[in-house]
C-alpha cells in the first residue's frame, strides 16, 4: 500500500474516534482559504476520515477512471485530492502521520508530475498556508472562534512551504511575479499587527499558532524582493508606530500577547527597513519623532478613538463593556 495512505487505520475503533475529533481542528482550516460547496466539503471530510480513493477528487471519479484517464496520475496517491485547490497543502494538512519524513514523502510523490504542474501545486499550497495563517487576525473572526489556526500543524507546514528545505522550488520564476509576492503578505502584514494589537479580545493561540509562523514566512521572503512597497495610507503607517509605542511604554496597561506583537512588530521593521522606500521610512522616522516629543503621544489619543468607533462595530462587540478608548471598563488589562 501506498505509505502515506497506509497511515489510515479504519479497523481501530479506538483510532477511528480519535480521527473524528482531530476533523473539529481540521474543518475550519478547510474552510478559511477557499470557499467550499457541500458536495466538496463532504468528500474532504471523507477522505481526512477515512483515507476513501474514492469520489475524493473534483471531479467525483473513481480510481480506476482518473488512472485509465489522466495520464499524470499513475498511483493511488496522485488520486487523492486529485483537481481540487491546495492539493499539496491540503494533503500536508490531513496526513494522519505527522513527521517531516512524511512531509517529504508527499512532496517526492507529486514531484514526480510535471514540472509545471508541481510548480503550480506547490504555489498553491504556499498561498493557502499564508492565508490561513494570515486570517485568522482579521477583525472579522470571532473572538470566541479560538481553534488552533493551523490545527497544530504549522510548524511543519512553515518548514516544507516556506522554510530552508524548499527554498530552490518554492522561488517565484519571474522577478515581477516574487516581488508582488513579497509587496502583498508585507502590507498584509503590518496590516494584521495593527488588527492583532487593537482588538478588543485577541487570543494567545492565534499569536504562537498563527501569527508568529506568518511573520517568519515575511521575513523569509523579504530579502527576495529589491525593493518593497507599503501601499498604507501615511496616516496608518504613522498610526501603527504611535500603537506600538504606547503599547512598548505602557505595558502594565497590556495584555502580554499584544506586548509581543508590538516587540516583534519593532523588530521586523528594523528587519527589513533597508528593503522599504524611503517614502516609508521617512514617515516611520517622523512618526517616532512626533511621539519622542510629545505631539505624536495627543494625536494618538484622537486617533485611538477613531480604532475603537471602528472595532465597536463589530456585531460581536458589547461596547458598553469598553470605555471611548476601548479599555474594559472592569479595569482588566487592554
Amino acid at each position: 500500500m501506498d505509505k502515506y495512505l497506509a497511515g489510515w487505520h479504519n479497523e481501530n475503533e479506538q483510532w477511528r474516534k480519535a480521527r473524528k475529533k482531530e476533523w473539529k481542528l481540521v474543518e475550519p482550516v478547510v474552510d478559511c482559504y477557499s470557499p467550499r460547496d457541500k458536495e466538496e466539503r463532504a468528500k474532504l471530510k471523507d477522505f481526512f476520515l477515512t483515507g476513501n480513493l474514492d469520489f475524493n477528487n473534483y471531479n467525483g471519479f473513481r480510481i480506476e477512471f482518473l488512472k485509465e484517464d489522466d495520464q499524470e496520475v499513475k498511483s493511488n496517491f496522485d488520486c487523492a485530492l486529485d483537481g481540487i485547490h491546495g492539493r499539496v497543502f491540503l494533503l500536508m494538512l490531513f496526513s494522519p502521520i505527522q513527521t517531516e519524513e512524511m512531509y517529504r514523502y508527499i512532496i517526492e510523490q507529486v514531484k514526480k508530475r510535471k514540472d509545471e504542474i508541481w510548480q503550480i501545486e506547490l504555489q498553491q499550497a504556499r498561498e493557502c498556508y499564508l492565508e490561513c495563517a494570515g486570517r485568522y487576525h482579521s477583525p472579522f473572526t470571532p473572538r470566541i472562534k479560538d481553534e488552533l489556526p493551523l490545527a497544530g500543524r504549522e510548524k511543519l507546514l512553515f518548514k516544507f512551504l516556506h522554510g530552508e528545505a524548499l527554498e530552490n522550488d518554492i522561488q517565484f520564476e519571474l522577478s515581477k511575479d516574487k516581488k508582488r509576492y513579497v509587496q502583498n503578505i508585507a502590507n498584509d502584514f503590518l496590516v494584521n499587527s495593527f488588527d492583532l494589537l487593537i482588538s478588543p479580545y485577541p487570543s494567545p493561540k492565534h499569536y504562537y499558532n498563527g501569527y508568529s509562523s506568518y511573520l517568519r514566512s515575511i521575513a523569509s521572503y523579504i530579502r527576495t524582493a529589491d525593493v518593497i512597497e507599503i501601499h498604507n495610507p501615511d496616516l496608518a503607517l504613522t498610526a501603527s508606530i504611535y500603537c506600538f509605542r504606547d503599547v512598548l511604554e505602557n505595558k502594565e496597561q497590556y495584555l502580554p500577547i499584544k506586548i509581543k506583537v508590538a516587540e516583534d512588530f519593532t523588530e521586523f521593521v528594523e528587519t527589513i527597513e533597508d528593503y522599504l522606500p524611503e517614502r516609508v521610512t521617512t514617515i516611520f522616522a517622523k512618526a517616532h519623532k512626533e511621539w519622542d516629543s510629545g505631539q505624536g503621544k495627543e494625536e494618538w489619543q484622537k486617533l485611538k478613538q477613531l480604532v475603537w468607533a471602528d472595532w465597536s462595530s463589530q456585531k460581536w462587540v458589547n461596547k458598553r463593556d469598553f470605555d471611548k478608548f476601548g479599555k474594559p471598563k472592569n479595569g482588566d488589562l487592554q
